[in-house]
């Protein structure tokens, strides 16, 4: 029921509620006049690893975005020459391909109203075009 700390001086109790119901019983006569609310107990627990889920959900969804953007930059950097349609089947049909020399991950832009904008994939082609790529996960 109580395991060591994090060093030999630390001791903690187990947290799966036995050693809070064993503390209750063996000191009944103390907390006789103490009705714990277990039911607002359970609540803010609930409440607390729900947010705790959704942050990590968070954290999940903007990690799996950045490793998509960067497997696509490292997709497009394996290749000399690239048709829009090996990686995007709705883009229009081209009459060449892409011919690659820079591959830029996460590019910061300025717009006009002065605040800043990223580009999550960047790709320069030797014939002045230019391939602008927003990863969204779906």
């Amino acid at each position: 029921m109580i395991d060591r700390g994090s060093s030999y001086i630390q001791f903690k109790g187990l947290s799966d509620g036995t050693l809070n119901l064993i503390i209750r019983h063996r000191f009944e006569e103390e907390i006789n006049q103490f009705v714990p609310d277990l039911k607002q107990e359970f609540q803010e627990k609930i409440a607390q690893l729900t947010a705790e889920n959704r942050q990590l959900r968070g954290k999940l969804n903007h990690l799996s975005g950045k490793l998509a953007e960067h497997l696509l930059a490292n997709a497009l950097r394996g290749r000399r020459k690239v048709w829009l349609t090996d990686f995007f089947p709705d883009a229009p049909p081209q009459d060449t391909p892409f011919a690659l020399v820079l591959v830029r991950e996460r590019v910061v832009v300025q717009r006009e109203d002065g605040k800043n904008f990223e580009l999550d994939v960047v790709a320069d082609s030797d014939d002045a075009r230019v391939l602008l790529v927003e990863v969204k996960k779906m």
